[in-house]
This record gives C-alpha cells, structure tokens and sequence, in this order.
C-alpha cells in the first residue's frame, strides 16, 4: 500500500512547469490544442481515484513548447491528492 501511495502522489514534490522550460521561439501566435489526454489523479478530500480526459489549449506569446510537454505537465499536477476544480484551473 505504501509503494502504490508513493506511486500516485510522486508529484507532490516536484514542479510540474518545469516541463516548460524546455521549448523555442517562434512567431506562431494561434491556438495549440492536445485533445483526449487521459487523466487519474486522487481526490484529496476522500481519498479515492478519479478518471477521465482533458483537453490543454494555450496561445503562445513568441515561444512554443512541444505537445508532448503539455501531458508531462498535466500528470506531474495530477500524480498528487488532488480537487478536480483545482486541476482543471
């Protein structure tokens, strides 16, 4: 049990922007969309699991990032307990 509780909260520790830092400039300035990402994170007030999908858009202001990044990103955030409410803002 311990090792499963060390598995599904391992981001309670890191950063997960720190995926970000990683990406170029470029004059691309239209919407960047990853569709259907699957997600499961825990919810920390009752301590069980939630699943589902999730949609990341963001508008790049002269730097873009890869679109496996932002994945990256929503499980770093995810792999700790966790409100829906909160993640999906």
């Amino acid at each position: 049990m311990a090792r499963a509780y060390e598995f599904l909260f391992a981001g309670v520790g890191e950063d997960p922007a720190r995926h970000l830092d990683v990406g170029f400039q470029e004059g691309h300035r239209e919407m960047v969309l990853v569709r259907d990402i699957p997600l499961a994170s825990v919810c920390e007030h009752h301590l069980l699991p939630f699943v589902g999908k999730t949609h990341i858009g963001y508008i790049p202001n002269e730097r873009v990032v890869g679109l496996s990044k932002l994945p990256s990103v929503l499980e770093g955030y995810s792999r700790r307990p966790q409100l829906r409410e909160r993640l999906t803002a």
